[in-house]
Order: C-alpha cells, then structure tokens, then sequence
C-alpha cells in the first residue's frame, strides 16, 4: 500500500474475519495493527481513560464480576488492546465481550472500533478458589486510527472475598490463610487447593 499521503499521526490497518460452519453457525475474530509515523512522538493527548471496578457475586461468593470502561473522549475513531493480568488461581468463566486469547492468567481483548466519546464496557467473571483479599490490574493500549497519538493507561481493582462455597473437593472445606491482611497475589501455581489443606491427610 502507498501511505504517503496518509495524514493521521498513526497508520492503523484493522480486519475482521467471520466464518460458518453446520449451516448457521458462526465464528467471528478481530485484530488491527498499527504503526506510528513519527519516531518518539512527543506531547501525548491524554484523551482515552479506563476504570475498573470488582464486586462479589450476590448468589455465589466463590464468583468475583469484573467490569473495565474504556472512554474515547475525543472525536476521533480509535482502537485499542485491552490486557488483564488475573491473580493467580483465578480462573476466567467467561466474558461478555468475546475475548482475543486466555493465557497463563492473562485475558486479552482486541476492541477494533471505539468510536468518538464512546465508552466501551467489558464484564467478565472468574471464579475465586478461596478467600483472601484479591488485587489485579489492567492495560488499556489505544491507537487512533484518525486522531493524535495517545500513550497506554492503567487501572488496579481490589476485591475482599470471605469464604468461598467450595475448595474444589469436600476435604478441603473450610480452610482459609491467616488473616493478616495482606494483599493477596496469590500461590504458586502447582501448589493446588488440595496440597494446601490436605497435606497431612
């Protein structure tokens, strides 16, 4: 392609690919790429913002409901890859907005339009595999596909979860760390639910 008469500061090329299958099902995938034309732009335009917010499940305290807004609050059409880092023994259940990769905790979406001043919500929930207080973050990195560069933001939420419905096998209920309020990250991934509650059986 010849860009040379391309005018926004970044050259963003986005794609969208649909395929059917047994008749009427369909599967959908996005992505975009994207590629700034001034080396070290300076004077980024603070323009795109995220929140995240994280609620326990009324119905299942084993259930953590995360939702990430992601303004445009400028008149321009922009994209963005969305990146969660979930704490370790998490698990995804499934997202309202389908997601682009789920690998080693970490949940990707690729959001290939977000239009001028528009807001767009991701709700996802994960379950808890025990109690503890659960602390996790979130990467926003937008384009412009017709607007000024913007850099990458970030937002942290925080959730206390008491005690969870289920440990993952009936010997292992009731168990729960020490309170000693720390920020909880999480255990080793091999050190399972089991390993830790019941060892010494």
């Amino acid at each position: 392609m010849d860009v040379t008469k391309h005018v926004p500061a970044e050259l963003v090329n986005r794609v969208e690919v649909c395929g059917g299958y047994n008749g009427d099902e369909w599967v959908c995938a996005s992505n975009f790429s994207a590629v700034e034309k001034e080396w070290l732009s300076c004077c980024f335009n603070e323009t795109v913002s995220v929140a995240k917010t994280a609620e326990v499940d009324e119905t299942n305290s084993s259930v953590v409901w995360y939702r990430v807004n992601v303004v445009n609050m400028d008149n321009v059409t922009r994209v963005a890859t969305v990146t969660d880092s979930l704490p370790a023994g998490m698990v995804l259940i499934d997202s309202m907005v389908p997601f682009a990769s789920y690998e080693k905790n970490t949940v990707t979406w690729n959001l290939v339009e977000i239009g001028p001043f528009e807001t767009v919500t991701l709700a996802y929930r994960v379950k808890v595999p025990w109690p503890g207080r659960f602390v996790n973050s979130v990467e926003v990195d937008a384009r412009s596909v017709d607007g000024p560069v913007v850099q990458p933001v970030y937002a942290n939420s925080v959730v206390e979860v008491g005690e969870v419905e289920e440990c993952g096998t009936s010997s292992c209920t009731g168990w729960s760390p020490p309170n000693w309020d720390f920020e909880y990250v999480g255990y080793p991934a091999e050190l399972t639910c089991n390993e830790m509650a019941c060892e010494e059986n």
